[in-house]
């Protein structure tokens, strides 16, 4: 009798100690799980600041560029019946808008060289006209002040014309309408582009040296409908990221650099939302530059002309994630443009400002984990224009 109490007290003691085992066990499962959870929570909110703060950043820079003018002003066109006499020629011409050398004239060719005529900073009237490099101030009238310094001694009268009308045409060439048009669908003329939708055809950012792989750019399906979807991307000299199916890549970066680009399986990513990657090229040390991505022997580098040895991107059937890496003790800034083949600039950066009172933006976030895991974030966020 008492072997048998001695037996149940041992046979009691071990179901303690098992209940006790598997109640440890328990909570040390519960604590890794909720280690995982907590990192698992902590990376999205990661995620979800960094598209935050990006998503304020072009944002701002978007409005900042199309506030940067006087909005749509048309108050003149170029003259008409514009006369140029000279001692043997005489010549009576309609003016065209022009660019030339980063100035907006009103020009026409006089014996075979042309003339520009400029506008008075309010774009009001015309204040001088430059021929054969010399320069000549006009009078309220638009009789130029003094003959050009030519062997002809021509003189320059646009009085004929005065009174100014609108044209259609934005006259500082600086609409801020979020778009590269003149004023709806018009076009500026000599295939000028203001700086409206520079927003979208650049992204732009600055990386801190104590950061490990920052991502600047993923390429996927749901950012390039984004694009695509944007009226404000539909024109004639763009193309969007959905149809460049051989790109080139340029990068302005001020700061040494360690870059890695990944090609991923798009299929996979679209059916699954698993990310598969291709191909992974990755250097280490590039200098501070600006110029295309080469490709050179599975070695990246910069370029600031075409070698044929860039890296081509063919994002129609691949998707792209692109880091950057600051190697030194100083904030690295870059801006990073693309263009196809055909030399055609991209929109690149999922930027929706069609709307009237608000910008819209879509980005695809993506950091790698301790295990080399690639964790990612696509979320929209919205800001005031």
């Amino acid at each position: 009798m008492k072997y048998t109490k001695i037996w149940n007290v041992l046979i009691y003691s071990l179901v303690l100690v098992n209940l006790a085992l598997l109640l440890a066990l328990a909570m040390f499962n519960n604590f890794f799980v909720f280690l995982a959870n907590t990192e698992w929570g902590n990376i999205q909110k990661k995620l979800s600041n960094l598209i935050l703060e990006k998503g304020a950043l072009y944002s701002k820079y978007s409005v900042s560029l199309n506030s940067n003018g006087s909005w749509v002003v048309d108050n003149i066109w170029c003259p008409e019946n514009v006369s140029m006499s000279g001692e043997t020629i005489l010549s009576v011409l309609n003016t065209t808008p022009v660019v030339y050398s980063g100035s907006i004239y009103c020009s026409a060719i006089h014996s075979g060289i042309p003339y520009y005529i400029y506008f008075n900073p309010d774009f009001t009237g015309f204040s001088g006209a430059l021929y054969l490099w010399d320069n000549v101030n006009l009078d309220s009238w638009g009789l130029a002040l003094r003959s050009f310094v030519d062997a002809d001694d021509t003189l320059l009268d646009i009085s004929a014309w005065l009174p100014t009308s609108p044209d259609g045409i934005d006259d500082n060439f600086n609409t801020d309408n979020y778009s590269i048009s003149a004023s709806g669908s018009l076009m500026f003329p000599w295939n000028y582009i203001d700086d409206d939708a520079a927003a979208r055809t650049t992204v732009y950012g600055y990386i801190p040296p104590d950061s490990i792989y920052t991502n600047i750019l993923w390429s996927n399906t749901r950012v390039q409908e984004y694009i695509e979807e944007n009226p404000n991307n539909n024109d004639d000299y763009y193309v969007t990221l959905w149809s460049v199916n051989s790109g080139y890549l340029y990068l302005d970066i001020d700061k040494d650099f360690d870059m890695k680009i990944i090609q991923f399986d798009k299929n996979t990513y679209n059916t699954s939302t698993e990310l598969i990657p291709v191909v992974v090229e990755e250097t280490t040390w590039i200098s501070a530059s600006i110029g295309y991505i080469q490709n050179n022997s599975w070695t990246l580098s910069l370029s600031g002309g075409l070698t044929w040895n860039e890296y081509l991107f063919d994002f129609m059937t691949n998707d792209y994630a692109i880091f950057l890496n600051n190697t030194g003790t100083w904030v690295l800034t870059y801006v990073l443009s693309w263009e196809n083949s055909s030399w055609s600039g991209v929109y690149i950066n999922a930027i929706d400002d069609s709307w009237a009172g608000s910008i819209k933006y879509l980005w695809a976030e993506m950091i790698q984990d301790d295990e080399k895991n690639y964790i990612w974030k696509i979320m929209e966020v919205t800001n005031k224009k």
